[in-house]
């Protein structure tokens, strides 16, 4: 069993939202965006004790007066040991999936489950009083002989016929809500328990509240995953009657017999008083019932032993993960269930690389658990996220800023069937194929957390893009929450765009028009030798080469095609005129002459050296040429619109 689907109504700042789980989700987004919403949503569903967990104030503000909360999770990957656990009723074999809903309104909080039964037992079900359930359940039994039913005595023989005769004509049964209080252990025993866990560490959690023998801590669920109990509660049992006689026996030799002689004072002192009764004294024996011992945990500091709350923070955060580490490893086939862990922040107090390890620690367990664990956590660290599993990410985004009185959450994700489906048509698949493992820059890890990419060829333009961004004397650009991203040319282009499209992310993608290039390679000393003939054939390849990605790109965008387009490209891509060299000597011509400076004053390096670039641009006299100040309005009105 693992979570496949959640859907979170009217919590917070969640108004309607679905989303989808994969053995590893990652949510990101900015502050404020409802990431943790999401996980602590799904807390409540599975680990709160009462409707008391919640009050008004966690039902969203645009709520309705009666507004009430719900989260609704589906489960798939159903084993049969899951099937047994939650009977016929709601994991039938034919069933693919099973779901609960938690709600609460005003106080009254209600978990029902969805499960199969058949249409005329509904009604009999919702009835309450005992008698008129009998009642009605025999005048039914009466209209229909024909379905064997055994006569009505009580409450729960009536439910087990009617469960009997569902459980042989499965042909005959719909899907339906029906009220289950007993999943989570409200009423009765915990169905889920032992077969789903979930685990949630806050952001402000501490790993001394987690240190503790608790039924819902990271040490309480590694002694119960990795201590077979049973056999700690039959000798427990075995002491409680050891105990039991040892209390009998010192009652019997230092209290029956002084009992019995100030009782049979006592009752001829009452006799003068009364007659026909008698006075008896006995020791009422406290029941002594041995019990499990609390465990804790304990820090040896070079030699001194402290409590857990008296180490830093980046120790407690590493105690918690080592602990999460070993509660994962437990064996998977050892029919232990399932854990679900979702982590607030796991960069939090960790050094780079540690963050890089535990990034890499919790894709390991998540992978090689034989799907006994799920992970999901609420990341600002581009070491928590892979473009190369683009699929896990849900970037959370709060809509209507600027316009609806109540912001609205929605939740995007990228999957790969998705992005297959932009790409048709635009991009051979081939060429798919061959370019996905070099298209997967670091650079595009960062830009999963920006408010907006500009999308570049190579390094020598995000090196320029980089420097104009952090230059003091930004004016018109403003300062934006944008991340500059490199590409390997217009080749590999259309897949990280069709990523990012996916997960509504405002892009751009700035490249060369190379309508000079043919010009630059009659002049190139490299094809000197070369005869005419050979001459025009190679510019001939060039340009239909050139050509060729300009339609495959403008396609893609959906826009007409052009041999050599120049300026903005609608709203999602602008071609420079020639390569960035024309347009920095035509339009900055500032910003050549200080690399210049900088390689004479051995600052910088040459042959268009990324770091020389970058420091040139941020540093030299004058404004940006007018193609980097369109660019970064461009990407400012794409940013202005998808924020509403």
């Amino acid at each position: 069993m693992r979570i496949s689907v959640v859907r979170i109504q009217n919590f917070r700042c969640l108004e309607d939202v679905e989303v989808k789980f994969d053995q590893i989700t990652t949510f990101v987004g900015p502050n404020g965006a409802g990431k943790s919403s999401v996980l602590r949503a799904m807390d409540w569903f599975f680990n709160a004790d009462s409707a008391a967990a919640l009050d008004v104030d966690d039902v969203y503000a645009g709520a309705a007066p009666d507004g009430r909360i719900q989260v609704q999770v589906t489960f798939d990957d159903l084993s049969n040991s899951d099937r047994d656990a939650l009977g016929p009723k709601y994991a039938p074999a034919s069933a693919a999936t099973f779901t609960v809903t938690r709600t609460w309104q005003a106080g009254i909080d209600k978990t029902t489950g969805r499960g199969k039964v058949f249409p005329d037992f509904i009604p009999l079900r919702k009835i309450v009083d005992k008698m008129q359930l009998r009642a009605g359940f025999n005048e039914y039994r009466e209209a229909h002989p024909e379905m064997n039913l055994a006569k009505g005595t009580a409450a729960p023989q009536i439910e087990s016929e009617m469960r009997l005769w569902e459980s042989q004509n499965a042909s005959l049964l719909v899907d339906h809500e029906l009220d289950d209080t007993h999943f989570f252990g409200f009423n009765g025993k915990n169905v889920l328990s032992g077969l789903f866990d979930f685990v949630l560490v806050t952001a402000d959690l501490r790993a001394n509240e987690q240190s503790h023998d608790g039924r819902k801590t990271v040490l309480g669920l590694i002694l119960e995953k990795a201590i077979d109990q049973s056999l700690a509660d039959a000798a427990f049992s075995d002491l409680a009657e050891e105990v039991t006689l040892r209390q009998a026996a010192i009652h019997k030799s230092h209290y029956s017999e002084d009992l019995d002689k100030i009782a049979e004072k006592l009752s001829a002192e009452v006799l003068r008083f009364t007659s026909g009764r008698s006075v008896g004294l006995r020791a009422d024996m406290p029941s002594l019932k041995p019990s499990r011992p609390s465990i804790s945990v304990f820090v040896n500091d070079v030699g001194v032993t402290t409590s857990v709350d008296r180490q830093g923070h980046g120790f407690q955060r590493a105690l918690l993960i080592g602990a999460l580490k070993l509660l994962a490893e437990r064996d998977p086939s050892g029919g232990q269930g399932v854990l679900a862990l979702a982590i607030e922040e796991p960069e939090l107090f960790q050094h780079p690389t540690q963050a890089r390890i535990f990034a890499r620690v919790l894709r390991q367990l998540a992978s090689a658990s034989g799907g006994s664990m799920q992970v999901a956590y609420a990341t600002h660290s581009p070491y928590f996220v892979n473009a190369a599993h683009f699929g896990e990410i849900r970037r959370v985004c709060r809509t209507g800023l600027s316009s609806a009185k109540y912001p609205h959450v929605e939740i995007y994700s990228a999957t790969m069937p998705e992005v297959t489906r932009r790409l048709d048509g635009n991009t051979p698949s081939e060429r798919v194929l061959s370019r996905w493992a070099a298209v997967f820059t670091p650079g595009l890890n960062e830009a999963f957390f920006a408010e907006g990419v500009i999308f570049v060829e190579g390094v020598s333009d995000k090196a320029v893009f980089d420097g104009i961004r952090s230059r003091d004397d930004q004016g018109v650009l403003g300062i934006l929450d944008i991340a500059v991203v490199d590409g390997d040319g217009k080749d590999g282009a259309t897949l990280p765009l069709a990523i990012l499209e996916g997960l509504r992310i405002p892009t751009i993608f700035v490249f060369d028009n190379d309508s000079n290039k043919l010009t630059r390679m009659e002049g190139s000393e490299k094809h000197r030798e070369k005869s005419s003939d050979e001459m025009s054939a190679m510019l001939r390849r060039e340009r239909a080469n050139i050509v060729t990605k300009h339609h495959e790109l403008l396609r893609f965008f959906g826009l007409p095609e052009q041999d050599f387009p120049v300026g903005p490209l609608g709203a999602v891509g602008f071609a420079m005129e020639g390569n960035l060299e024309d347009v920095l000597e035509k339009e900055w011509s500032a910003l050549p002459e200080k690399c210049d400076e900088l390689i004479a004053a051995h600052l910088g390096s040459p042959k268009k050296n990324a770091a020389t670039y970058e420091m040139a641009a941020r540093i030299c006299a004058g404004p940006p040429g007018q193609t980097f100040v369109d660019v970064f309005d461009l990407i400012a009105a794409q940013m202005t619109t998808a924020a509403g």
